[in-house]
């Protein structure tokens, strides 16, 4: 959080996205730091595990879906 500022807004990138807990653990502490998550952007969705419709409202994107593999 020291590398955000109050009032920044934040897009997430996370490289895979299993069960959304490093996802959700870095929303929480990007709005402790008074900026805003505004999307998130996941290289790979494991499917099966996690349905990132759990994120919602954020808009959310994932390169790649496990299901299309």
């Amino acid at each position: 959080p020291e590398t955000v500022t109050k009032g920044a807004r934040v897009l997430v990138i996370d490289d895979v996205l299993a069960t959304g807990g490093t996802a959700a653990a870095s929303i929480s502490l990007i709005e402790q730091a008074g900026a805003t998550v505004e999307a998130i952007c996941m290289l790979l969705e494991l499917h099966r595990l996690y349905q990132r419709q759990s994120m919602l409202p954020l808009p959310n994107v994932a390169l790649q879906n496990s299901k299309d593999l």
